[in-house]
Order: C-alpha cells, then sequence, then structure tokens
C-alpha cells in the first residue's frame, strides 16, 4: 500500500489524499473489522503521518542525505532542539517527543525523548521548570548527560525506568520485567537527599 515505503512514490501515488490511503487499507483485508473514520481516530491519523511523513523525506536523495542533514543538528547543543520541532511542524501527529524519539532510534543518541515520566521527575527534582515545556526538558536532559559524562539516551532510559518499572519483559526482573515503581516517592526521597541548588535548574 505505501509502494515499498518509497517517500516519493508514496507522494506520486497519494498526494495529499489520506481517504485513498485509508480506502487501500480497508480493501487489504489486513484489519479484522471496519476502520473508524472520524477525523481523530487512529488510522486516519496514521494515514495522515504516513502522507506528510512522505512529503518531508521526499526531499531527500536517500537515507545518507537525511543522516547527513540530522548530523548538522546533532553536532551543536544550541540547534539541535530545533530538529525534532521541524519534524513535528512538518509532519502530522509527530509531536516534539515522538520526534525525538525517532531520532534517538535512528542511532542519534543525544535525542532523549521528553516524555510524561521525564517531565515530571525533571521538574519535581527541580531540574527543569515545573511542569517543564517539551523543549525545557529536552535542554534538561543534554544537561544532565554532559555533566555526567553519558548520552542523553542514557539520561532519558534511566528516568523512564524509574517512571515506569517498564524492562521489556526481561526475564530477571520484577514479574515478566515489570516492577512496581512510585515516581512521587522518588521525586520526593531525592529531593529529601539532595537539595537542589538556589536555581533549582542546574545539577
Amino acid at each position: 500500500m505505501l509502494c515499498a515505503f518509497d517517500p516519493a512514490a508514496v507522494s506520486r501515488c497519494f498526494g495529499d489524499r489520506w481517504e485513498d490511503v485509508l480506502d487501500a487499507v480497508e480493501a487489504s483485508g489486513l484489519l479484522p473489522h471496519p476502520v473508524r473514520r472520524e477525523p481523530r481516530s487512529i488510522w486516519p491519523l496514521f494515514c495522515r503521518s504516513a502522507l506528510s511523513g512522505a512529503a518531508s523525506l521526499r526531499q531527500f536523495d536517500d537515507a545518507d542525505d537525511f543522516y547527513a542533514w540530522v548530523e548538522v543538528f546533532d553536532k551543536d547543543d544550541r540547534i539541535r532542539p530545533a530538529l525534532p520541532m521541524l519534524l513535528s511542524y512538518e509532519i502530522d501527529g509527530f509531536g516534539f517527543p515522538l520526534a525525538c524519539d525517532f531520532l534517538k532510534e535512528l542511532g542519534f543518541l543525544d535525542f532523549g525523548k521528553p516524555d510524561v515520566h521525564l517531565k515530571a521527575i525533571l521538574g519535581g527534582l527541580g531540574l527543569a521548570p515545573s511542569p517543564p515545556s517539551d523543549y525545557e526538558a529536552f535542554k534538561a536532559i543534554v544537561r544532565i548527560a554532559h555533566e555526567v559524562g553519558v548520552s542523553a539516551y542514557h539520561v532519558d532510559k534511566l528516568f523512564w525506568l524509574v517512571g515506569s518499572g517498564y524492562f521489556y519483559d526481561h526475564p530477571d526482573v520484577g514479574r515478566a520485567g515489570r516492577v512496581p515503581t512510585d515516581r512521587s516517592g522518588f521525586i520526593t526521597s531525592s529531593v529529601d537527599r539532595f537539595p537542589a541548588p538556589e536555581s533549582g535548574l542546574h545539577l
């Protein structure tokens, strides 16, 4: 349906007609029930994301061209946050956190994902304004990573595990990789033991 994931071919085939993509999904018979077509339903959102993603990616000659473009942002802390912002504007349903996750999963490990757990913990510990915006949380993740000499991905993963307790079905951790967590308790005990500096924004 998506032309072997060739962005230019997807754009040629469908343009911006997400309804045509949804028609193809329904006609495929891959789904066990009729597809909901309300604007905010998951399949219409998926189809719009697929088409806007294809339109965004077709400006690159190939994957190497795309990676080279990402590296321009990734090499400079001052402009790195601009890339997930740009992707979130260009691709429907691709907010700042998801754009960071996409880049991180491609191997660009300085794009930590400012999800709900990270934002709550960073704000609660005084390492970012409370509640932090996506941008403020992203900057705090990068700052912490620099302070301790690890990638933003490491900071992201550590605080995400604290908040979620989900260790991906690991057989030796908790119950099938899940452990009970207490995010608020972690914040309270950490603040009691290690008070933040007066500015509240630095390690």
